[in-house]
């Protein structure tokens, strides 16, 4: 690993892994709300997996597409 004087790369993983806690608590928050509201387990666990596949679906194919045309 290469030390950097600017610490750009640094603080890039600091902000990374600060958006990283920022959105698992407020996936906690919405999983306990939800469940508490009656929502069943089964149903938000498909709705998660449903929601997490629009949107890494396209991401995947788009890269794969700008890997292999290179």
């Amino acid at each position: 690993m290469e030390i950097s004087h600017g610490g750009g790369e640094a603080r890039k993983a600091h902000v990374a892994m600060a958006c990283v806690q920022l959105m698992s608590g407020g996936y906690h928050v919405i999983t306990k709300v939800a469940l508490n509201g009656g929502v069943d387990e089964i149903v938000f666990c498909l709705y998660r997996d449903f929601i997490a596949l629009s949107i890494l679906a396209p991401i995947a194919y788009l890269r794969e597409k700008l890997v292999h045309h290179l």
